[in-house]
């Protein structure tokens, strides 16, 4: 798979439609990456630090009723966030992580 090779750190899918609020992103973000809490840091910013400089692509699914829990995630993040369709070829056309949430695609 070509995608194996683009991303070397990392490919993880999170699948977000079973969620029922944008709190619970960070949760199953951090569950995916196996990740655990910790007293003296927020979860989003442990992700973020996981994260860091990683060359990875992790792929948020279906998160168009929890987006203000993805922009929590995409304003920390110093990369750039693709949010995209599945019709759309990859990849997609960069955006910054707070036009996540304004996004209407």
């Amino acid at each position: 798979m070509e995608a194996a090779t683009d991303f070397p750190d990392g490919i993880w899918f999170v699948q977000l439609a079973p969620l029922d609020e944008a709190e619970q992103v960070a949760t199953v973000v951090a569950l995916t990456l196996d990740l655990r809490e910790a007293p003296d840091e927020p979860l989003v910013e442990r992700i973020i630090a996981f994260l860091g400089s990683r060359h990875a692509l992790l792929v948020l699914d279906n998160c168009e009723h929890v987006l203000s829990g993805c922009a929590e995630l995409a304003d920390g993040c110093s990369r750039l966030l693709s949010p995209y369709h599945r019709d759309q070829p990859y990849p997609a056309p960069h955006r910054r992580g707070a036009d996540l949430a304004h996004s209407s695609a």
